[in-house]
């Protein structure tokens, strides 16, 4: 398993989920983009649960500039982050399953609306909140990096949107010229699962401050 660690694995079966039901007839293409955006909406909530844990013990480490940055940063954090997740529904909004009611774009926000009342909200949101809260607590919690380094988990969240961006356009691209949105959604998938793979390969196995500190043990 040299090539494939065993701690990559959930996060391989995480990615390819939405493959897996829409082979089977369960979900259709338009439901993979909404899995993963609606993954990113886990990934918000986590990194602002994250930063106000960030800011909590720098004020009880009598860290006052650090706390006030943490605190600022937890405010910031959703505003930012939601901005590009309302516009994220722009491409996905393309892909919804034809025969899909229209609407005018009378504001911003229309695409948002259209998304998250077509996709099994319900359904979805229970599986992105647990995988992310795994996520949190082993490489948040786990690790102390909530004292470290309390950026960690936001700029892990812009990687995951930059991610999601990147595999939407091309399988937007593909499902919208080819007509054919199963190989959108299939390019969509292959594309999300190995880049998320490649960073989790190449980033660290996550450590506890007291395996990176041994002396924090004595």
């Amino acid at each position: 398993m040299d090539n494939l660690p065993l701690r990559h694995i959930p996060l391989i079966l995480f990615n390819l989920l939405p493959l897996a039901l829409i082979i089977d007839g369960y979900w259709q293409p338009f439901d993979a983009l909404a899995f993963y955006w609606l993954e990113l909406i886990a990934v918000c909530f986590f990194g602002t649960l994250g930063n106000a844990m960030s800011a909590i013990y720098q004020f009880s480490q009598k860290n006052i500039g650090a706390g006030i940055g943490q605190t600022f940063g937890t405010i910031f954090f959703p505003l930012h982050f939601g901005f590009f997740l309302v516009m994220l529904c722009f491409p996905i909004g393309s892909f919804l399953p034809p025969g899909t009611p229209t609407r005018p774009l009378t504001d911003p926000l229309v695409p948002l609306r259209v998304v998250t009342e077509n996709m099994p909200f319900f359904e979805m949101l229970p599986i992105v909140m647990v995988w992310q809260c795994f996520v949190f607590i082993t490489r948040f919690i786990l690790s102390g990096r909530y004292k470290q380094d309390a950026p960690a988990f936001v700029l892990s969240a812009y990687g995951s949107l930059a991610v999601l961006f990147v595999s939407a356009f091309f399988g937007v691209l593909i499902g919208l010229s080819t007509g054919n949105r199963i190989w959108g959604a299939v390019i969509l998938v292959a594309l999300k699962t190995l880049i998320a793979y490649l960073v989790a390969r190449h980033r660290p196995a996550e450590k506890s401050q007291t395996e990176e500190n041994p002396a924090a043990s004595a």
